[in-house]
């Protein structure tokens, strides 16, 4: 679904990983892309923040090993998003971008589409029609 989604924008790629963690995921693609390529996270506020209140081993290396191998993009849904006032934050704060994003799709979830679904409710407008297609075609979230 999300490479249906991406069809339109040529210059993203999509990569499917067995790793949770993003500087697992990071390390994984290193071998895939360029030296050159910048590498960026699309997040949700709320995941931001679990992430950059992380209790790490080592605070300091990780934020250094993260924000030296990619860059955030932080979508702010209905979670107001707020950089913590962290001295060990501030050296990456110019890799760390906001996605403002039209009220009416900051309410916009995974769960909230799967509802939908089972409600046998449209999708129009919700996900790209692509999407919109395949799930219907396959029944998906409907039970």
């Amino acid at each position: 679904m999300l490479e249906l989604a991406l069809q339109p924008y040529p210059r993203y790629s999509l990569a499917v990983s067995t790793h949770g963690i993003f500087l697992d995921i990071a390390r994984a693609l290193e071998s895939h892309y360029p030296r050159d390529a910048r590498l960026r996270f699309l997040i949700g506020a709320d995941a931001a923040n679990r992430i950059l209140r992380w209790d790490y081993l080592d605070r300091k290396e990780a934020l250094r090993e993260m924000f030296h191998r990619f860059e955030l993009v932080i979508a702010r849904r209905e979670e107001e998003l707020r950089l913590p006032d962290d001295p060990e934050l501030a050296p990456y704060r110019s890799r760390i971008h906001a996605l403002e994003m039209p009220a009416e799709s900051q309410r916009i979830s995974s769960t909230q589409v799967r509802e939908i679904c089972r409600q046998g409710k449209t999708l129009e407008g919700l996900v790209p029609t692509d999407v919109v297609t395949y799930i219907r075609t396959r029944n998906l979230y409907s039970s």
